[in-house]
């Protein structure tokens, strides 16, 4: 836990790089790069701009940040509508959910909507939202709310938020609530009534998740995620054994320098005082020679 809360301080993986703001509905591209819904469509529509000169019709974009070509889920739509085929990235949403519970000042956000600021207390994990306590009071009274899972916001302020509502990616304000396994997809009952009302098996995502942890899918995707782990507890021990390593080594140059330096001062040291023993041998001799000849000369005029 406490490393999602450092990661998402360290990086902020909430903010889309082109607006450079808090993601609104942030979309994920095959590369792996988040872009907000409204932004992601006008870049694609300015990327088109230059189409009405070629005769043929684009079927990929480059990605904003990395460049690389990709494919929308159906190219065949028009462009304008591209955007709204990418997966919402709900790990994202969490985030940004989990950063509005570590707010220093929580607001209500039914109440932020009608432009009052009201102190929330409690957060509810089905509708994501936080809610003072009169909407968290009206909330368990309606009849649609009323079974939601309502916590403490300070109970949850050192743990994640799980999104436990998906919204569905065709229609904006509807959340996901049914199951087409003739699609495998999940859907809302706007998508039942018009896109799946001939389909033979519409389930609710109750009766789809049962089972689900039992499954074949699910205990493969388990190992593979224990194996993974494991490789990386030992990769994460090597790279500590190569740091301990260098730090050592470091250490051994550090003191082989020093242990060099000392060897070549004294050697200095040595080479110095045979100089100056040499030079004042020099000196002298010299002085002496200068002195005599200056005694003779003043004997001579005498």
């Amino acid at each position: 836990m406490a490393t999602s809360s450092k990661f998402t301080k360290d990086i902020d993986v909430t903010t889309c790089p082109i607006c450079l703001e808090e993601f609104k509905r942030p979309k994920c591209l095959p590369c792996l790069h988040n872009f907000c819904e409204t932004c992601l469509n006008s870049y694609i529509i300015t990327a088109f701009k230059s189409e009405s000169k070629s005769k043929v019709r684009k079927s990929k974009f480059n990605c904003p940040v990395c460049r690389e070509q990709v494919t929308p889920p159906d190219p065949t739509v028009a462009h304008q509508e591209w955007a709204k085929q990418f997966r919402l990235n709900h790990v994202i949403v969490s985030l940004m959910d989990q950063n509005k519970l570590k707010a220093k000042q929580k607001l209500c956000d039914p109440c932020k909507s009608m432009n009052d600021d009201v102190t929330a207390v409690i957060w509810c994990h089905d509708c994501n939202e936080a809610l003072c306590e009169m909407c968290a009071n009206a909330h368990k009274k309606l009849k649609v709310s009323k079974d939601h899972d309502l916590k403490n916001i300070d109970e949850l302020e050192d743990t994640p938020v799980i999104t436990s509502v998906q919204s569905c990616e065709n229609h904006d304000g509807k959340n996901v609530e049914a199951f087409c396994k003739d699609h495998n997809q999940p859907c809302c009952a706007t998508c039942v009534a018009i896109h799946h009302r001939k389909c033979d098996h519409v389930i609710t995502l109750k009766e789809a998740a049962n089972g689900i942890l039992e499954s074949k899918e699910i205990s493969d995707l388990l190992e593979r995620l224990k194996s993974t782990s494991d490789l990386n507890q030992d990769i994460i021990k090597k790279k500590r054994e190569n740091i301990k390593m260098l730090e050592d080594k470091k250490l051994d140059i550090q003191k082989e320098l020093q242990e060099t330096r000392h060897r070549i001062m004294d050697s200095f040291d040595k080479i110095q005082s045979s100089f100056m023993q040499k030079l004042t041998q020099k000196h002298n001799q010299k002085v002496k020679e200068l002195t005599d000849s200056i005694s003779d000369i003043e004997n001579r005029n005498k």
